[in-house]
């Protein structure tokens, strides 16, 4: 266990060019010189300056080693590592190339010691997915939020270099869900740790977790310059919840979400007689049921300027309090194969596809905790069509400082329901911030077993360097494998 060790921080040691994996560093804080290492150990430079700023073992070294050969995530550079803890831009108490001796909490210390975490009783039987636990939360640093930490980079202007940054989890199937689309999936979610995202500064500033799908289509199809064009509706589903003083026994304000993207941007043309693309179909809010109090509409994304009354996509949400140890269930599902709805005069046909969550904390509530999110109609989609690429993103409302508070999510899935037993889930790729001196390295991904992934970010952190590889690997079969409906 990680509390019964005492880690030592050793000399930076030299990397196997077989170790290494791309790592982007950039050795000056004023930008001009950028150092990439490549997979094959070579190096090359961007910018200027280069004589003075590369030295053979910054080449050599971008990970410093601790104890029992655990590889830290961290910046070659010297000068630059150091600048970076002082801003609170990297693990407290570890500066590589210092020489100095750092020991951590011995057995009689608890509070580095990881929190129980067991499946869900309504979850499927994780235990059957043979899956290996690739990154464990024996590597890399936490002290999982117990440690009381001031905020370094609160001193300091928060910046989109400097900020927490999102990770990333792809999966990869089998069969791929291109060849074999999903008609409805199940993740579960639980916020394990956000009480402290109730500190005097955190207001308007959150956490939101993304869980990503991409729905098939045709769209585009025998349009002249579209045959090497593959267009799909992105879209995610997930909380959304948002931070800042509270009073003691309340919870924080949040909401389910469901956004769905048009297959193209509109034109960003501010004539508005300018016609959009051929290839463009819409994502349409769905009909309401009576007694739903969720809220569907078309909006336009912040980085999109629509003119003349254009949209992007349709979000969805609903609201619900949101607190520590919350489990919630979400799920998507095709409900119409043809659904219409008429808007502004105009009508609009498509699949119809459902994002439902519950609150399986409290399922003594109305409804069993079951609440639904939206229903969105994609607009020209035949039921052939499903989800054909699933993964997730851990994200920060708001331009949230580096050590400002300490958060942990826990994702477990996917599961697809339909079609039945023919996927199985072969791996999970972790997807790490890009690594430079003013980026944030206090955050970590680790597997706890089956397809559940911990995520947290903030002050007591530092991920392992295999953060960038596979989180969890699995062999398992799916009893159905070969008969995926057409």
């Amino acid at each position: 266990m990680f509390a019964s060790r005492m880690w030592l921080l050793l000399l930076l040691q030299a990397v196997g060019t077989c170790a290494m994996q791309d790592v982007q560093a950039t050795l000056s804080e004023d930008g001009d010189a950028e150092a990439v290492l490549s997979a094959s150990g070579s190096v090359g430079m961007k910018g200027q300056r280069k004589s003075s700023i590369m030295r053979r073992h910054d080449q050599e070294n971008a990970f410093t080693e601790l104890s029992g050969n655990q590889r830290l995530y961290g910046f070659a550079d010297h000068d630059s590592r150091a600048k970076k803890t002082a801003h609170g831009l990297a693990h407290k108490g570890q500066n590589p190339g210092a020489g100095e001796q750092v020991a951590y909490p011995q057995n009689n210390d608890a509070s580095h010691q990881a929190p129980d975490w067991e499946p869900h009783v309504d979850m499927v039987n994780m235990a059957s997915r043979s899956c290996t636990m690739d990154v464990t939360q024996e590597m890399g640093l936490s002290d999982y939020g117990r440690t009381q930490s001031s905020c370094t980079a609160c001193q300091r202007t928060c910046s989109e270099e400097n900020k927490q940054q999102s990770t990333s989890l792809k999966y990869l199937f089998e069969p791929a869900l291109e060849s074999c689309n999903a008609k409805d999936v199940k993740f579960y979610m639980n916020f394990s740790s956000i009480d402290q995202l109730g500190c005097a500064n955190c207001a308007q500033k959150g956490i939101r977790h993304k869980l990503e799908m991409q729905f098939a289509t045709n769209a585009g199809e025998g349009i002249e310059g579209y045959h090497d064009k593959v267009l799909g509706f992105n879209a995610w589903m997930g909380p959304e919840v948002m931070g800042g003083p509270r009073q003691a026994g309340s919870d924080f304000q949040g909401l389910h979400v469901f956004e769905v993207e048009d297959t193209e941007e509109p034109s960003h043309s501010e004539n508005c007689a300018a016609a959009n693309p051929e290839g463009r179909w819409l994502a349409i809010p769905g009909e309401g049921k009576m007694g739903e109090t969720w809220n569907c509409q078309r909006i336009c994304k912040s980085t999109h300027t629509c003119h003349c009354g254009r949209k992007t996509h349709v979000r969805c949400t609903a609201s619900i309090a949101m607190s520590t140890s919350q489990l919630f269930v979400y799920r998507v599902h095709m409900t119409s194969k043809s659904a219409t709805r008429t808007i502004d005069g105009s009508t609009y046909v498509g699949t119809e596809w459902e994002v439902s969550a519950q609150d399986l904390s409290h399922k003594n509530l109305a409804g069993g905790g079951h609440m639904t999110v939206g229903r969105v109609i994609l607009v020209g989609n035949a039921d052939v069509y499903g989800i054909k690429t699933m993964s997730q993103a851990h994200e920060h409302m708001g331009c949230v400082p580096c050590d400002m508070f300490y958060e942990s999510t826990v994702v477990s899935g996917p599961f697809v329901q339909d079609p039945v037993g023919v996927h199985a889930i072969r791996s999970a790729e972790g997807g790490a911030p890009p690594l430079t001196s003013q980026s944030c390295e206090l955050f970590r991904m680790s597997s706890l077993g089956g397809f559940a992934v911990k995520f947290e970010t903030g002050p007591g952190l530092w991920p392992p360097f295999e953060v960038n590889d596979t989180i969890f690997t699995c062999s398992h079969s799916a009893p159905n494998a070969s008969t995926c409906p057409t």
